[in-house]
């Protein structure tokens, strides 16, 4: 008996409803317009691939993890920013709070320099002064290597962590 049941499988279906072409589009929409502010290089189109195997955004036609490590860190803040920003303009569930880590300096470890894109300095610079202005009513924690410019410091809660106990703050947890 136990056997039977346990031969048994269980039936699986396609969900009835999915997210929509439009609810799709329209979020691909916002990481477009992110990553444009963000002087992303020669941006024309943001789609999304639902396909079991992808389901992630297509950045000119080109998947994002195609790309190396440095655009897909920085393509993978756009649609965490962007699924925050979209969420709020639809009245949906999102707690306005996002940390991210890393989103300018890529892990370089024994992986080959060519596979790394860097991000230039101009896109940097505007995804700092961008973020700079985020809504009152949002909050997004940033922990990288890379620092804002000195202007933008004093306009945001920078805090540099130095890594020393006698001097500054150590770490993300304050000692």
């Amino acid at each position: 008996l136990l056997n039977s049941e346990l031969a048994k499988k269980p039936q699986i279906s396609e969900p009835a409803e999915g997210v929509t072409y439009t609810a799709l589009q329209s979020f691909c929409d916002v990481i477009k317009e992110l990553l444009t502010r963000w002087k992303y290089p020669h941006i024309s189109n943001v789609n999304f691939d639902d396909s079991y195997k992808i389901y992630d955004i297509i950045i000119n036609n080109k998947n994002r993890k195609a790309h190396g490590k440095g655009i897909r860190a920085i393509t993978y803040t756009s649609f965490v920013i962007a699924l925050m920003d979209f969420c709020v303009s639809k009245n949906l569930p999102h707690s306005r709070n996002i940390i991210i880590d890393s989103p300018l300096t890529t892990y370089q470890g024994k992986e080959l320099q060519s596979s790394i894109e860097e991000i230039s300095k101009d896109m940097e610079e505007a995804f700092f002064n961008d973020l700079a202005e985020i809504d009152k009513n949002r909050q997004v924690l940033i922990l990288d290597n890379k620092d804002p410019n000195e202007q933008l410091k004093s306009r945001i809660n920078y805090i540099h962590f130095t890594g020393d106990k006698s001097n500054g703050r150590q770490g993300f947890f304050p000692s």
